[in-house]
């Protein structure tokens, strides 16, 4: 069974170990409710991107539907006119996109100039009669000169494209005449004639090929840089409705009339000429779309995503009885026109919103992710899909309420905590003062009671000897009354040392100072002590330096250095060696008391003045005593205004050092 010293040593322990489940308990709970309180939050997370996914994906569905019904507009309303558009709803329609019709009759497109190249040429109008005359006398007899009275005639006709192929022909057999300057004027007046054609190819790029090509053969290389570029500039303002291959062979013959001319960097032309135009080639798209719809391969509505070179083109058409028509915008009409007013709702409430197809292309996107909570939906047309996904950002705001309910769970959880911690630091830790305490206190009854047993015991030997008579000689006699004169003062010394300490630790006990000479006080309690321990000149030494005058209580004085000589005797063993040593210094005086006793253990230094405590070897040691002794040194010390040093070396022995003040003389 544990005995009762053990289980109060346990008391802080156990109370530590409770208070710490407590406090783990507290801690889980607590957890558990931000758990709680995150899991609400998540899901009001989960409840906005939900909300917000169907609205842009209502939003979405709704605006495919008005563009349709102005798809179905636009072939009713076509071509646009442009003085119209400020005022009518088309301008908002078109801007910023190409809009195509396709039909048997051709393809058109709006703006004109969108275009670099066209998806086909367009059919060739039937030439005047004439015209077909004037090439059968130029390569069927060679007769040049006929021709070119017919063609004369017909160079200032009102119809464009009648005009067009006169001036056309007539510069190219004014060159087969090496007439090269009338031939350059009348290209010149060809690149005049806008909106014809000849054989299907504009007028004003046969006009300026054709002065190139001259310029080049006479070797006028200022004068052919020159025009090239503006053959360049041509083709790339568009509008000129050519097949990409003949587009390809133009932009070649610039490429190299520019390297050839030498009159400015070929390189940007090379670029610019080169490059994938990106509408034209969505375009071309959109006829192969046609194409499948009229052989019943594709839809008759719908919408596309395709990348044409690095750039993301969305595709929409709509295909009604013999026309069919389509509309070519880049990513940002979506946002622009489809989702104009969701984006800048979403951006300032922190939801992210991003449209991708089928193909992982990314349409639209506002925000970047932050976590794994997101809500999709799913957009399908034409073969394609679209999903719509709904995400938090990390500007995405909390509720305040549900901001302020953690901030008060956490601080609450966080105060509860640190109260509860110290409280149970600073409970286990007077838990342990009061066991230690209590130890100390039952130490010192068993001390003091050991302590009074030991005289007790003597004198009662002794009066019962001698009242019974059985003393043998006068001698004994002499001998019984000195150890009982010895044991009663030993006893009283105990007693009123316990009785002064009380009064000192009340505060209670009345010091006397007067000046007394050190030297001579030492030297008296030094010779008491050998009287009464029997101590030789060998076993206690006493070297006086200085006899200085103090200002001393003499009995507390005496009580504390007698108190040093009794451990200095006690833990000295049967060979003791003890030396009390005074010197002074320019204002104090230090008395020294040293033994060869086993020392004192550095742990046990920082507490041997405490009341009750005693080194952790005297047990060892077999030494007896109650723990005050030092307790009461230091005390009587402090109140004379002195201090007092411990100095100990383990197996070779201590030296107690009281340090005190030298009265001044007046």
């Amino acid at each position: 069974m544990p005995s009762a010293r053990n289980i109060s040593g346990n008391v802080p322990a156990i109370f530590a170990g409770v208070m710490l489940v407590f406090i783990i308990a507290l801690a889980w709970l607590g957890w558990i409710l931000i758990e709680q309180d995150s899991d609400l939050v998540t899901q009001r997370k989960r409840d906005a991107i939900e909300a917000s996914v169907s609205e842009a994906s209502a939003t979405l569905t709704s605006q495919i539907a008005d563009e349709r019904r102005q798809l179905r507009q636009l072939l009713t309303d076509w071509p646009p006119d442009p003085d119209l558009l400020e005022s009518t709803a088309q301008q908002e329609f078109l801007a910023g996109r190409v809009a195509l019709v396709i039909s048997q009759d051709g393809i058109s497109a709006y703006p004109d100039s969108a275009l670099r190249y066209y998806p086909t040429e367009n059919i060739e109008q039937a030439d005047d009669p004439r015209l077909t005359d004037a090439d059968r006398l130029e390569f069927g007899q060679n007769a040049l000169s006929r021709a070119s009275s017919i063609l004369e005639v017909l160079s200032t006709h009102t119809n464009p494209d009648t005009r067009a192929g006169a001036l056309a022909r007539l510069a190219r057999i004014r060159r087969k005449q090496n007439q090269a300057e009338d031939a350059l004027a009348l290209y010149q007046q060809l690149i005049m004639v806008t909106d014809a054609s000849v054989a299907g190819v504009p007028a004003i790029l046969l006009g300026l090929y054709g002065r190139c090509s001259i310029l080049e053969s006479r070797q006028s290389y200022d004068l052919l840089g020159e025009e090239a570029v503006r053959l360049g500039e041509s083709l790339l303002n568009g509008g000129n409705q050519i097949s990409k291959s003949r587009y390809q062979f133009y932009a070649q013959s610039v490429i190299d009339w520019i390297r050839g001319a030498a009159t400015e960097s070929v390189d940007p032309w090379i670029e610019m000429l080169n490059k994938p135009h990106v509408p034209s080639e969505a375009a071309r798209m959109l006829y192969e779309i046609w194409n499948g719809w009229t052989s019943n391969r594709e839809l008759s509505e719908g919408f596309r995503s395709v990348r044409v070179d690095s750039a993301l083109v969305v595709l929409h058409w709509l295909g009604s009885e013999d026309q069919f028509a389509g509309m070519i915008g880049d990513t940002s009409f979506v946002r622009d026109h489809w989702l104009t007013s969701l984006g800048a709702e979403y951006e300032a409430t922190g939801i992210g919103l991003s449209i991708t197809d089928d193909s992982g292309n990314k349409l639209f996107s506002i925000g970047v992710p932050s976590g794994n909570i997101q809500a999709t939906r799913t957009l399908a047309s034409a073969g394609q899909t679209w999903t719509i996904t709904s995400y938090v950002t990390d500007s995405f705001e909390v509720e305040p309420q549900n901001r302020t309910r953690r901030q008060i769970l956490l601080g609450s959880l966080f105060l509860v905590i640190v109260i509860v911690a110290s409280s149970t630091y600073f409970l286990s830790r007077a838990l342990r003062r009061e066991v230690a305490v209590a130890q100390l206190q039952s130490d010192f009854v068993s001390a003091v009671s050991h302590e009074f047993r030991t005289p007790l015991t003597s004198m009662r030997q002794i009066t019962e000897m001698l009242s019974s008579g059985r003393v043998p000689s006068q001698e004994r006699l002499q001998a019984y009354y000195s150890d009982l004169d010895k044991e009663s003062r030993r006893l009283s010394r105990l007693v009123e040392g316990l009785l002064n300490f009380g009064r000192m630790e009340a505060g209670g006990f009345p010091y006397i100072f007067e000046s007394l000479a050190i030297g001579d006080l030492v030297s008296e309690t030094v010779s008491e002590f050998k009287n009464e321990t029997s101590l030789g000149d060998d076993d206690l030494r006493l070297l006086i330096d200085a006899n200085p005058k103090c200002n001393l209580d003499r009995d507390t004085f005496k009580l504390a250095l007698w108190n040093l000589l009794d451990n200095a005797l006690k833990y000295s063993g049967n060979q003791p060696e003890i030396c009390v040593k005074i010197s002074s210094g320019d204002s104090e005086v230090i008395l020294s008391v040293s033994d060869n006793g086993p020392g004192i253990s550095a742990s046990d230094q920082t507490r041997i003045f405490d009341k009750f405590v005693r080194g952790s070897d005297t047990a060892l040691a077999g030494v007896t005593g109650t723990g005050l002794g030092l307790a009461l040194v230091k005390k009587i010390v402090d109140e004379h205004g002195g201090k007092i040093i411990l100095e100990s070396e383990r197996n070779v022995g201590s030296t107690f050092s009281l340090i005190l003040p030298i009265r001044e003389e007046s």
